[in-house]
Parts: structure tokens; sequence; C-alpha cells
């Protein structure tokens, strides 16, 4: 039970990781697109 609760966060934080990282991706790309459009 304890071990499933750990899996449990575990996953929890790589999705939040990976939301995070696309989301950055995401900025980076916006940022570009309006530095050319500028």
């Amino acid at each position: 039970m304890f071990f499933n609760w750990r899996l449990k966060i575990f996953s929890l934080k790589k999705q939040a990781w990976a939301y995070t990282q696309t989301s950055f991706e995401e900025f980076r790309n916006f940022q570009t697109i309006s530095h050319y459009l500028n």
C-alpha cells in the first residue's frame, strides 16, 4: 500500500514535470514567433 502511494506520487511528479517542460517549450516558441513578427 505504501509503495503504491509512493508510485502514484512519483507518476504525478513526472506528469507535472513533463507538463512544465512542454509549457516552457511552447513559451519559447511563442517568444521566437513574436520576435520574428516584430
